[in-house]
């Protein structure tokens, strides 16, 4: 064999080798949660969900709502996601405007669920409240970040956050 041949051989023998992981490499997508910052990978998306609704009945469970309550409080907890999505998506708006219109559409949200409920669930849902706001300060400790909380003392970003999805994609019908 000729030195042209030799180096002709290797490099197409170079190329079968490294060409298929090249490919895979730009066709494959990342591992749930990674690649996008916000862990929008549609598995995510189903995970966080059902974890939604899964807090949502016990909560219902916890307070005794009754069918209509559950109605309301569904209402208030879309037309925030909204109002939170609308935020997140005006690049108008710093970083520092964000965060308080949130932490501002978190408080009237939290206003109106507590005008749904009656005296006792209010309670209820304060002592919820404060559990949630132990746990996260337990879980944080080392962090020594900000427990969430607004002038009132109530939990504000970890009752809400996850709590609300946005509706699931019409999904077309299996062939």
């Amino acid at each position: 064999m000729t030195i042209l041949n030799r180096r002709a051989l290797l490099a197409v023998s170079a190329a079968l080798i490294f060409l298929p992981a090249a490919v895979l490499a730009q066709n494959s997508t990342p591992p749930s949660g990674e690649g996008n910052g916000q862990g929008a990978g549609p598995e995510n998306q189903r995970q966080r969900g059902m974890q939604a609704r899964q807090r949502q009945e016990a909560i219902a469970s916890k307070l005794g709502l009754t069918d209509d309550q559950k109605q309301q409080w569904r209402k208030i907890q879309m037309q925030t996601a909204k109002e939170a999505r609308t935020v997140r998506g005006d690049n108008s708006l710093s970083a520092e405007q964000k965060q308080a219109k949130m932490k501002e559409i978190r408080k009237q949200s939290r206003q109106q669920i507590m005008a749904v409920l009656s005296p006792e669930q209010q309670q209820e849902l304060k002592k919820l409240w404060e559990e949630q706001r132990q746990k996260k300060q337990n879980s944080n400790s080392s962090d020594e970040k900000d427990s969430g909380d607004d002038d009132d003392g109530a939990q504000t970003d970890g009752f809400f956050a996850g709590m609300v999805q946005d509706p699931a994609p019409a999904q077309k019908p299996p062939k």
